[in-house]
């Protein structure tokens, strides 16, 4: 891997990594991961159901995350991304 390569996890990939629904390659290429305090908020207030130890782990690998603070530069990005990528809301 050439470079840094830093990604703002949004709520919805931290959420499906708990889940096992995102495999852990796709977060490997990036030499450095954080979240916005949004989806912190997000994934913290998420029903995990009966699933203790899954929103345990996922609380405790969040801690672990910075949190980069937003920005209307960001925010754009963002933007582009999802008018690229076609995400459903």
């Amino acid at each position: 891997m050439s470079g840094n390569k830093k990604a703002i996890l949004d709520s919805n990939v931290i959420i499906d990594l708990a889940k096992s629904l995102v495999e852990l390659d796709f977060v490997e290429q990036y030499t450095e991961l954080c979240t916005s305090i949004i989806s912190y908020i997000e994934v913290l207030g998420y029903d995990f159901g009966n699933d203790i130890k899954q929103k345990e782990a996922i609380v405790e690998w969040l801690a672990t995350l910075p949190i980069e603070n937003l920005n209307l530069s960001i925010a754009n990005k963002s933007i582009d991304y999802r008018s690229q990528k076609k995400i459903k809301p």
